[in-house]
Formats: structure tokens, sequence, C-alpha cells
């Protein structure tokens, strides 16, 4: 730091399109709650936007000659993390982050452990009960955060702490209304698939930040193209 005091900076883009939770939900003269109004296609480049961010994230050390694996954990995705610029969500808040070491070993990841601090409906099972965490709990989080663009609500939205909690740690979903898990569009269709990939209770079972990415990636792309009915 430019003053020699042991505290963090950051550079960052100025972006003053509001967050992702900001545009999501907002609140009218009365203070009721007024929920985002965007199409399937809408919902699903958010969730593209939020997945390439976390992938970029984890992959940052990808080009570099021997890397292996992911090489940073957020530990904070949620909507508010999600900054519009030029109509782009980027991530950001980078003050939790998690530097990953492997094992010269097993060569497995060596995992971290946070001591307080993991309330939140949009934490991983792991981090309700505070073991060895990994890059993992970001793709979790993740998922919740494709939860809220795709229904428009948190995830258990209205239970108490310890009741969601409970809920979180022995692998409840929270509920996707019928009307769009039945829906006949594609891009919800594909954001459900999408939070499958990343809210198993085990983390070993969640797919990788890049395979989310990567999969929301191509649904959008046919989507667009009308490759898709």
């Amino acid at each position: 730091q430019m003053y020699s005091h042991c505290v963090m900076g950051g550079l960052f883009e100025f972006a003053d399109g509001g967050t992702m939770e900001d545009n999501l939900w907002s609140l009218d003269s009365a203070g009721n709650t007024l929920r985002a109004r965007w199409s399937g296609l809408q919902r699903l480049r958010y969730a593209t936007q939020a997945a390439l961010g976390v992938a970029d994230l984890h992959d940052v050390n990808q080009y570099e000659e021997g890397a292996i694996g992911p090489a940073v954990a957020h530990t904070d995705i949620s909507l508010d993390q999600f900054i519009s610029l030029n109509g782009v969500y980027k991530l950001s808040d980078f003050n939790r982050v998690y530097f990953m070491r492997r094992n010269v070993t097993s060569d497995e990841p060596c995992g971290y452990h946070v001591d307080i601090g993991n309330p939140g409906s949009y934490r991983s099972p792991e981090e309700m009960i505070y073991s060895i965490q990994t890059e993992k709990v970001d793709l979790y989080a993740l998922g919740s955060v494709i939860y809220s663009l795709l229904t428009n609500f948190e995830p258990f939205e209205g239970l108490e702490r310890d009741d969601y909690m409970y809920r979180i740690f022995h692998g409840e979903q929270p509920i996707i209304p019928d009307y769009i898990s039945h829906s006949p569009d594609p891009a919800k269709q594909a954001m459900i698939r999408a939070m499958g990939m990343c809210r198993h209770l085990q983390p070993e079972y969640r797919a990788s930040a890049a395979e989310v990415a990567s999969f929301l990636s191509d649904k959008l792309s046919e989507i667009e193209s009308g490759r898709t009915g």
C-alpha cells in the first residue's frame, strides 16, 4: 500500500450502472419491493456474465506455465458484488479473497479455514459449519445468484436465519415456482440446469466456474442465433 500502512488497496473501473441487486429489486415511494420484469433471455445473459466473472477470477493464472487448478476463491459471491458497466455485469469486491495453495504431495487443493462471518442464504453447506473450504463455495453462491436472477427472489426468502441454514446444510434447494420450472423458455431451462451444476451438497460434485460459464455462453449463443425453439 502506497502509505506503508497494513491495509489493502484496490483499483477498479468506475461503474455507474448499479449492482445486479439494485437492478433486480427496487423500492417504490411506498417502500414496496419492485421486481424486475426482465425477459428470460435478459436473465440468461446476466447469469452468463456472472459466471464469466467468477470463472475469470478462479482461472486468473491460466496462462502461467505449470498452473494447475483455480488460483483464487472470492468467498463472497452475491448479487450486490456484480456491478454494471456499459450494460455488462462485472465482479467486484475482493476483500475476502483467498489464494488457493496446493499440497505438494497429493497435488490437491489445501483449502482454507474461515473462523467467523459466514451468515447469509448464499453461503454453501461447508461454510455453515466452518469446515475446510475451497473455491467451490463460489460455485454454490453462483447457483444462488442464478436462482435469484431466474425467480426474482432470494434463496429461502422469508425464512429466519436458523431455518435457512438448516436447509442449506442438509442439501435442500430453494423452490422454483412451477410456472418457471415448467416454462418452455429455453433460457430459463438453461438457468435451471446451470443451478444444478452449482448447488450440489458435496463441493467435489459441483462443476467448475469455467464449465458453468461455457455451458451458459453456449446456450445464450444458441438462443440468440435462433438455433433453439
